[in-house]
């Protein structure tokens, strides 16, 4: 499983999202994992839950939040820091 995260960089949400689809058609088993900026924000760049809404339609996982994915719960196989 690969843990997919995305930050407070707002403007490469759509790109980010338009890579997160192409590791989903490979076949990946995604986990979302949003900041906490990201996940409760509205920006000019669009809703936060417009983004978790897409997140979840293309993932079929509950977004998690950076402090959910400790790598002492083990929720995935290898992080990077």
């Amino acid at each position: 499983m690969i843990g997919y995260a995305l930050c407070g960089s707002f403007c490469t949400h759509k790109k980010s999202l338009e890579e997160l689809k192409k590791l989903k058609a490979q076949g990946y088993d995604i986990l979302p994992i949003m900041s906490d900026n990201v996940y409760n924000i509205d920006t000019r760049f669009g809703k936060a839950e417009d983004l978790k809404k897409e997140i979840t339609r293309e993932c079929k996982k509950n977004l998690r939040n950076i402090s959910e994915t400790d790598p002492s719960k083990n929720l995935l196989e290898a992080t990077a820091r």
